[in-house]
């Protein structure tokens, strides 16, 4: 009884959801459970991000240049 009460005080399960391995579990578990064309919808979404950061790299590139 002690040790569940000293747990929830602690806020442990709070602190293991927000530490990085349990993000990144999460995020392995995510994508185990994405089907072909969810897959295909996030492969073109990151396609797209992809091209945003690299325009806006080369347009501060250029204008660094100038």
């Amino acid at each position: 009884m002690g040790l569940k009460k000293k747990w929830d005080e602690q806020d442990v399960e709070g602190k293991w959801k927000n530490g990085a391995y349990a993000k990144n579990q999460a995020k392995l578990a995510r994508r185990k459970q994405l089907g072909d064309f969810e897959r295909f919808k996030v492969m073109v979404l990151r396609k797209q991000a992809r091209f945003e950061v690299r325009k806006a790299q080369a347009s501060a590139k250029a204008s660094a240049k100038a």
